[in-house]
Protein backbone atom coordinates (compact mmCIF):
# COMPACT_ATOMS: atom_id res chain seq x y z
CA UNK A 1 0.00 0.00 0.00
CA UNK A 2 1.25 3.66 -1.11
CA UNK A 3 2.42 6.30 1.92
CA UNK A 4 -0.36 8.43 2.38
CA UNK A 5 0.65 12.08 2.63
CA UNK A 6 -2.15 14.04 4.57
CA UNK A 7 -2.03 17.94 3.24
CA UNK A 8 -4.09 20.52 4.76
CA UNK A 9 -4.85 23.17 2.80
CA UNK A 10 -5.14 27.11 3.25
CA UNK A 11 -6.44 30.10 0.54
CA UNK A 12 -2.93 31.08 1.11
CA UNK A 13 0.02 31.97 -0.74
CA UNK A 14 2.44 29.98 1.42
CA UNK A 15 -0.71 26.85 1.00
CA UNK A 16 0.14 26.86 -2.62
CA UNK A 17 4.01 26.28 -1.92
CA UNK A 18 2.90 23.60 0.36
CA UNK A 19 1.28 22.12 -2.17
CA UNK A 20 4.46 21.71 -5.10
CA UNK A 21 6.35 20.37 -1.78
CA UNK A 22 4.09 17.76 -1.26
CA UNK A 23 3.75 17.09 -4.82
CA UNK A 24 7.75 16.93 -4.65
CA UNK A 25 7.62 14.31 -1.83
CA UNK A 26 5.16 12.08 -3.38
CA UNK A 27 6.79 11.18 -6.03
CA UNK A 28 10.33 10.69 -3.91
CA UNK A 29 8.30 8.03 -1.76
CA UNK A 30 5.71 6.96 -4.20
CA UNK A 31 3.25 8.34 -1.96
CA UNK A 32 -0.53 9.16 -2.66
CA UNK A 33 -1.76 12.69 -1.57
CA UNK A 34 -4.52 13.55 0.65
CA UNK A 35 -5.67 17.02 -0.47
CA UNK A 36 -8.12 18.45 2.52
CA UNK A 37 -9.88 22.12 2.97
CA UNK A 38 -11.59 22.89 5.73
CA UNK A 39 -14.50 26.23 5.67
CA UNK A 40 -15.56 27.14 8.70
CA UNK A 41 -19.64 26.70 7.81
CA UNK A 42 -21.09 24.58 5.26
CA UNK A 43 -21.86 25.99 1.97
CA UNK A 44 -22.45 23.81 -1.25
CA UNK A 45 -20.79 21.33 -2.75
CA UNK A 46 -19.42 23.90 -5.12
CA UNK A 47 -16.20 23.81 -2.20
CA UNK A 48 -15.36 20.31 -3.69
CA UNK A 49 -14.74 21.66 -7.00
CA UNK A 50 -13.43 24.70 -5.97
CA UNK A 51 -10.54 22.54 -3.98
CA UNK A 52 -10.10 20.44 -6.99
CA UNK A 53 -10.13 23.53 -9.76
CA UNK A 54 -6.63 24.81 -7.46
CA UNK A 55 -4.77 21.80 -7.07
CA UNK A 56 -5.63 21.42 -10.91
CA UNK A 57 -3.94 24.69 -11.52
CA UNK A 58 -0.77 23.94 -9.66
CA UNK A 59 -0.22 20.81 -11.80
CA UNK A 60 0.20 18.25 -9.24
CA UNK A 61 1.39 15.53 -10.98
CA UNK A 62 1.09 12.59 -8.55
CA UNK A 63 -2.12 10.70 -7.49
CA UNK A 64 -4.05 11.89 -4.88
CA UNK A 65 -7.40 12.39 -3.36
CA UNK A 66 -9.27 15.97 -2.97
CA UNK A 67 -11.50 15.92 0.30
CA UNK A 68 -13.60 19.55 1.12
CA UNK A 69 -15.22 19.87 4.19
CA UNK A 70 -16.59 22.20 7.02
CA UNK A 71 -16.12 22.81 10.51
CA UNK A 72 -13.55 23.52 12.80
CA UNK A 73 -10.16 23.45 11.03
CA UNK A 74 -7.77 22.05 13.46
CA UNK A 75 -10.16 19.53 14.81
CA UNK A 76 -11.05 18.30 11.09
CA UNK A 77 -7.44 17.46 10.43
CA UNK A 78 -7.61 15.34 13.01
CA UNK A 79 -10.39 13.50 12.65
CA UNK A 80 -9.07 12.98 8.79
CA UNK A 81 -5.86 12.17 10.15
CA UNK A 82 -7.51 9.03 11.75
CA UNK A 83 -9.64 7.81 8.95
CA UNK A 84 -6.53 8.35 6.48
CA UNK A 85 -3.76 7.34 8.40
CA UNK A 86 -0.61 8.90 6.80
CA UNK A 87 3.04 8.41 6.99
CA UNK A 88 3.15 11.68 7.28
CA UNK A 89 0.76 15.44 7.47
CA UNK A 90 2.36 18.52 5.65
CA UNK A 91 0.81 21.66 6.50
CA UNK A 92 2.06 25.45 6.23
CA UNK A 93 3.29 26.67 10.18
CA UNK A 94 0.53 29.77 10.04
CA UNK A 95 -3.31 30.06 8.46
CA UNK A 96 -3.25 33.73 8.85
CA UNK A 97 -1.07 36.62 7.27
CA UNK A 98 2.54 36.83 6.09
CA UNK A 99 3.14 38.76 9.62
CA UNK A 100 2.73 35.29 10.78
CA UNK A 101 5.11 33.58 8.69
CA UNK A 102 7.30 32.45 11.67
CA UNK A 103 4.85 31.81 14.50
CA UNK A 104 2.34 28.83 14.70
CA UNK A 105 -1.44 29.90 13.90
CA UNK A 106 -3.67 27.97 15.75
CA UNK A 107 -4.97 25.68 13.45
CA UNK A 108 -1.32 24.18 13.47
CA UNK A 109 -0.44 24.42 17.27
CA UNK A 110 -3.65 22.41 17.97
CA UNK A 111 -2.36 19.92 15.34
CA UNK A 112 1.19 19.62 16.20
CA UNK A 113 -0.33 18.48 19.40
CA UNK A 114 -3.28 16.35 18.82
CA UNK A 115 -2.36 14.37 16.03
CA UNK A 116 -0.02 10.91 15.88
CA UNK A 117 1.88 10.86 12.64
CA UNK A 118 4.63 12.69 11.28
CA UNK A 119 4.63 16.61 11.11
CA UNK A 120 6.15 18.50 8.64
CA UNK A 121 5.39 22.45 8.95
CA UNK A 122 5.90 24.04 6.25
CA UNK A 123 8.13 27.71 6.39
CA UNK A 124 8.44 30.32 3.99
CA UNK A 125 11.77 32.03 4.95
CA UNK A 126 13.42 35.29 4.58
CA UNK A 127 16.52 34.06 4.06
CA UNK A 128 18.15 32.19 1.34
CA UNK A 129 18.19 28.38 3.12
CA UNK A 130 21.55 26.02 2.42
CA UNK A 131 20.10 22.10 1.72
CA UNK A 132 21.28 20.92 4.87
CA UNK A 133 19.50 18.75 7.28
CA UNK A 134 20.14 19.67 11.00
CA UNK A 135 19.19 16.72 13.25
CA UNK A 136 19.64 16.85 17.57
CA UNK A 137 20.59 13.90 19.02
CA UNK A 138 19.80 12.90 22.27
CA UNK A 139 21.17 8.91 22.17
CA UNK A 140 17.08 7.85 22.92
CA UNK A 141 15.51 5.15 21.04
CA UNK A 142 13.67 7.17 19.43
CA UNK A 143 16.43 9.40 17.88
CA UNK A 144 17.62 6.48 16.36
CA UNK A 145 14.03 6.36 13.91
CA UNK A 146 15.17 9.87 13.47
CA UNK A 147 18.38 9.45 12.12
CA UNK A 148 17.13 6.78 9.55
CA UNK A 149 14.42 9.20 8.56
CA UNK A 150 16.70 11.90 8.10
CA UNK A 151 18.90 9.93 6.49
CA UNK A 152 16.38 8.71 4.14
CA UNK A 153 15.65 12.69 3.33
CA UNK A 154 19.34 13.04 2.57
CA UNK A 155 19.55 10.65 0.10
CA UNK A 156 16.11 11.57 -1.62
CA UNK A 157 17.02 15.36 -1.87
CA UNK A 158 20.49 14.96 -2.36
CA UNK A 159 21.18 16.93 0.84
CA UNK A 160 24.01 16.45 3.59
CA UNK A 161 23.28 16.16 7.48
CA UNK A 162 24.39 17.78 10.57
CA UNK A 163 24.12 16.20 13.62
CA UNK A 164 24.15 18.57 16.48
CA UNK A 165 24.53 17.33 20.60
CA UNK A 166 23.95 19.53 23.67
CA UNK A 167 25.29 18.93 27.10
CA UNK A 168 25.29 20.35 30.36
CA UNK A 169 28.23 22.08 31.70
CA UNK A 170 30.02 19.87 33.92
CA UNK A 171 29.36 20.14 37.85
CA UNK A 172 32.98 20.85 38.84
CA UNK A 173 33.63 24.43 39.40
CA UNK A 174 35.63 26.53 41.70
CA UNK A 175 35.26 29.67 43.14
CA UNK A 176 38.07 32.77 42.01
CA UNK A 177 37.74 36.04 44.52
CA UNK A 178 38.06 38.42 41.26
CA UNK A 179 35.36 36.39 39.30
CA UNK A 180 33.22 34.32 41.36
CA UNK A 181 32.34 30.71 40.21
CA UNK A 182 34.35 29.29 37.20
CA UNK A 183 33.94 26.40 35.33
CA UNK A 184 37.46 24.01 35.58
CA UNK A 185 38.82 24.77 31.53
CA UNK A 186 40.41 20.98 31.93
CA UNK A 187 37.15 19.35 33.33
CA UNK A 188 35.53 21.33 30.24
CA UNK A 189 37.61 19.80 27.70
CA UNK A 190 37.74 16.27 29.24
CA UNK A 191 33.77 16.33 28.85
CA UNK A 192 34.05 17.70 25.86
CA UNK A 193 36.48 14.68 24.98
CA UNK A 194 33.87 12.44 25.69
CA UNK A 195 31.14 13.79 24.61
CA UNK A 196 32.58 14.16 21.27
CA UNK A 197 33.85 10.18 20.92
CA UNK A 198 30.42 9.59 22.28
CA UNK A 199 29.08 11.11 19.67
CA UNK A 200 30.92 9.98 16.81
CA UNK A 201 30.24 6.51 18.37
CA UNK A 202 26.73 6.43 18.29
CA UNK A 203 26.40 8.20 14.70
CA UNK A 204 28.58 6.09 12.84
CA UNK A 205 26.15 3.20 14.96
CA UNK A 206 23.39 4.18 12.69
CA UNK A 207 24.98 3.23 9.71
CA UNK A 208 24.43 6.57 7.95
CA UNK A 209 24.79 7.03 4.36
CA UNK A 210 24.16 10.71 3.39
CA UNK A 211 27.02 12.50 4.19
CA UNK A 212 27.18 13.88 7.59
CA UNK A 213 29.01 16.68 9.95
CA UNK A 214 28.71 16.22 13.65
CA UNK A 215 28.82 19.14 16.44
CA UNK A 216 28.73 19.37 19.87
CA UNK A 217 27.14 22.45 22.10
CA UNK A 218 26.97 23.35 25.59
CA UNK A 219 23.90 24.91 27.14
CA UNK A 220 20.32 24.23 26.93
CA UNK A 221 19.05 21.96 23.85
CA UNK A 222 16.45 24.02 22.36
CA UNK A 223 18.99 27.34 22.21
CA UNK A 224 21.55 25.69 20.93
CA UNK A 225 20.07 23.75 18.31
CA UNK A 226 18.39 27.07 17.21
CA UNK A 227 21.83 29.07 17.21
CA UNK A 228 23.17 25.79 15.02
CA UNK A 229 20.22 26.24 12.17
CA UNK A 230 20.78 30.00 12.32
CA UNK A 231 24.68 29.77 11.92
CA UNK A 232 24.04 26.88 9.16
CA UNK A 233 20.70 28.55 7.41
CA UNK A 234 20.11 24.98 7.77
CA UNK A 235 16.98 24.51 5.22
CA UNK A 236 14.80 21.67 7.88
CA UNK A 237 15.14 20.18 11.17
CA UNK A 238 14.10 16.79 12.25
CA UNK A 239 13.33 16.08 15.59
CA UNK A 240 11.26 13.38 17.65
CA UNK A 241 7.70 14.92 19.24
CA UNK A 242 8.91 14.14 22.74
CA UNK A 243 11.97 13.98 25.00
CA UNK A 244 10.31 11.74 27.52
CA UNK A 245 8.11 8.42 28.04
CA UNK A 246 7.37 5.96 25.92
CA UNK A 247 3.94 7.15 27.03
CA UNK A 248 3.91 10.44 25.74
CA UNK A 249 5.26 9.04 22.23
CA UNK A 250 2.76 11.56 20.67
CA UNK A 251 3.59 14.86 22.88
CA UNK A 252 5.52 17.41 21.70
CA UNK A 253 7.94 18.09 24.29
CA UNK A 254 9.41 21.82 25.29
CA UNK A 255 12.46 21.87 22.92
CA UNK A 256 10.27 20.59 19.88
CA UNK A 257 7.63 23.18 20.89
CA UNK A 258 10.20 25.62 21.15
CA UNK A 259 11.95 25.11 17.50
CA UNK A 260 9.02 25.04 16.29
CA UNK A 261 7.80 28.46 17.20
CA UNK A 262 11.18 29.85 16.79
CA UNK A 263 13.19 28.52 13.77
CA UNK A 264 12.51 29.97 10.47
CA UNK A 265 13.09 26.42 8.78
CA UNK A 266 10.69 23.84 8.45
CA UNK A 267 10.12 21.25 10.79
CA UNK A 268 9.70 17.93 10.73
CA UNK A 269 8.49 16.39 13.63
CA UNK A 270 8.62 13.00 14.21
CA UNK A 271 6.22 10.87 16.49
CA UNK A 272 6.97 7.44 17.26
CA UNK A 273 3.98 4.70 16.48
Amino acid sequence: MKRQILVPLDSSAVGREVIHLADQWAHLFDAELVFMQVNPVLRDVADQDLLESVILSERVTAPYRAIASYGNPSQEIIEQEKVVDPWIVMMAAHSHSMMARILLGSNTDYVVNQCKSNLFVYKRSLEALKDLILVPVDYSKVNSKVIALADELGQKFGRRLHFVHVFSLPEFAHYNMEHGWQWDQIEIDRQHQEEEEKLNHFIAEQKVKTGYKTELRIGKPYEQVLAVQQKLNAKLIIMAAHEHTRVERFLVGSNTKYLLHHANCSVLVYKDR
